[in-house]
């Protein structure tokens, strides 16, 4: 009789286990097609951590089977640049370790350079901005210009990574950019000179009969 209870009990321990296995195979199943419906803690663990093996796992791919070295570390520059393109904002973009150190000097120690804000497009930088009194306003630049050129090297498709480099220099040499206006080509000739960002610039606009003060912020440093 003994014998036979212990034979019950363990089937039914057995039946549990198996019935048990079966509904968690089942919840997960539905929640894997509805992540929405789990624990924010949860989502985060299970769908975070899934999404990071999937990167760790192309990276790994590429540099181990593409036909030419390629450096990690460029392919993780280059993902999150990709990511925050995507986002389509004009106004948002990734830095490298050496470009945000590079933009925090020229915030705070000054740099050579002609005095513009740019943002990288296909075909070269366009100037969102021309700093007041700089070499660049001298010159003649203006807002909505777009920079194809510096010197005879070409920006098309390599702005963002070679143009705020070529374009700083020493102060007191000279800097030759080619930019287009309105579709037409125009060269001139640039003096660099020590130039301190402005963080926020100003002006007064009258709109529908109103006077509006208008306020820019170019940048943002730590303090």
């Amino acid at each position: 009789m003994i014998t036979s209870k212990r034979i019950v009990r363990r089937g039914l321990a057995a039946l549990s286990a198996i019935v048990l296995a079966v509904i968690i195979l089942l919840a997960g199943v539905w929640w894997g097609g509805h992540p929405s419906a789990l624990p924010s803690a949860l989502r985060g663990s299970f769908f975070e951590t899934r999404g990071l093996v999937l990167v760790n796992q192309a990276m790994n791919i590429l540099t181990t089977r593409y036909y030419r070295p390629l450096n990690r570390s460029t392919l993780v520059d280059q993902a999150l640049s990709g990511m925050v393109a995507g986002l389509d904002d004009p106004y948002s973009r990734y830095l490298t370790p050496q470009a945000y150190r590079d933009r925090n000097e020229e915030r705070t120690q000054g740099q050579g350079g002609i005095g513009i804000d740019t943002v990288a497009e296909p075909d070269g930088l366009r100037v969102r901005s021309v700093f007041a009194d700089a070499p660049a306003a001298r010159g003649g630049l203006m807002a909505g210009d777009l920079i194809i050129k510096v010197g005879s090297v070409s920006l098309a498709d390599q702005a963002d990574n070679l143009g705020p480099d070529l374009i700083r220099g020493p102060a007191g040499t000279s800097v030759q950019l080619t930019f287009k206006r309105d579709g037409v080509e125009h060269v001139v000739s640039i003096e660099r000179a020590n130039i301190v960002a402005p963080v926020a610039s100003w002006q007064m606009l009258t709109y529908d009969h109103r006077r509006i003060g208008h306020l820019t912020l170019t940048g943002f440093t730590e303090g």
